[in-house]
Order: structure tokens, then C-alpha cells, then sequence
């Protein structure tokens, strides 16, 4: 999933995981799920480090199934943030790009998620802080690598 990450990037990774108490219900997003937003933030991301995502790609990072992440893009394609565009090498594989207005949100989206990072990292406290999402992500780390058909309890 994530090895020896930024600390904040890790909490947002969290942050879809743990329901919607993050984002909020009714705020400014409320037209995008918590998981349309954690894509958004995904695609955007691997954008501005000049390595654009497939769909594949992003099932793999966040752990669920290929066609869930094909209905987030489809919802967010539908509602203008996001589109494909196809491999100048293998025209087969497509990579996720925002439009306009996916920027647009991106911004606004950034902007909320670092004010209310910021407040949650004050009142935790900054090793506390840290130390809980060092422990979240071995966690979820740790629950991704166990078949858990095959263990016995």
C-alpha cells in the first residue's frame, strides 16, 4: 500500500477507510462519494508527478476490485472531473486525466482537506498524530497480506 510515506498523504489514504467523518456529510462536496473523492485525489496525484494511472492501477493501490474503480471513474466522468486518454506506446491501455473542473475541485478539495488535516493534527498532537497513521497503515498493510480464506481461527 503505502511504504515510508508522507504522513499527511497516509491519513488521506485513511481517511476514505474510516467512513465519511473526514469530508463530512453536506459540506462542499456533496456531490462526490467519499470514494470518488480519494480517486479524484489518486488521479490528481499521479498527475502532478508525471505518472498518470490506469484503473488497474488504482485497484491495486487502494485494494478493491478493478470494476468498482471503473464505476467511481464512470460517475466521475459522468459529472465532468475526470477522462481517459489512450497510450501514445500500447493503445490499448488507457490513463485517467481530470478536466478543467477536476482541477477546479481538486483545489477546492486540497484546500478543505488540508485545513481539517491540520486542525486534526493540533488536537491529536503531532507524534500522536503520527504515530496513529504509522500504526493505520501497518495495519492495512498488514490485513492485505493475510489470504484470509486460508487462516485459520
Amino acid at each position: 500500500m503505502m511504504k515510508n510515506g508522507n504522513m499527511d498523504e497516509g491519513f488521506f489514504i485513511l481517511a476514505p477507510r474510516v467512513g465519511k467523518k473526514f469530508f463530512g456529510e453536506g459540506d462542499e462536496f456533496k456531490d462526490l462519494y467519499g470514494s470518488e473523492l480519494a480517486v479524484l485525489r489518486i488521479i490528481s496525484g499521479s498527475l502532478a508527478a508525471g505518472e498518470p494511472m490506469t484503473v488497474s492501477e488504482i485497484s491495486e493501490m487502494i485494494g478493491v476490485t478493478k470494476s468498482a474503480v471503473s464505476q467511481v471513474i464512470s460517475s466521475l466522468e459522468e459529472k465532468g472531473y475526470t477522462y481517459k486518454i489512450k497510450s501514445e506506446e500500447d493503445k490499448r491501455r488507457m490513463y485517467l486525466a481530470l478536466t478543467d473542473d477536476g482541477e477546479r475541485i481538486m483545489e477546492d478539495i486540497n484546500r478543505v482537506y488540508k485545513k481539517r488535516l491540520n486542525y486534526i493534527r493540533k488536537n491529536f498532537g503531532e507524534e500522536e498524530f503520527d504515530e496513529f497513521v504509522r500504526l493505520f497503515i501497518k495495519y492495512i498493510e498488514l490485513c492485505d497480506s493475510i489470504d484470509w480464506k486460508n487462516v485459520k481461527i
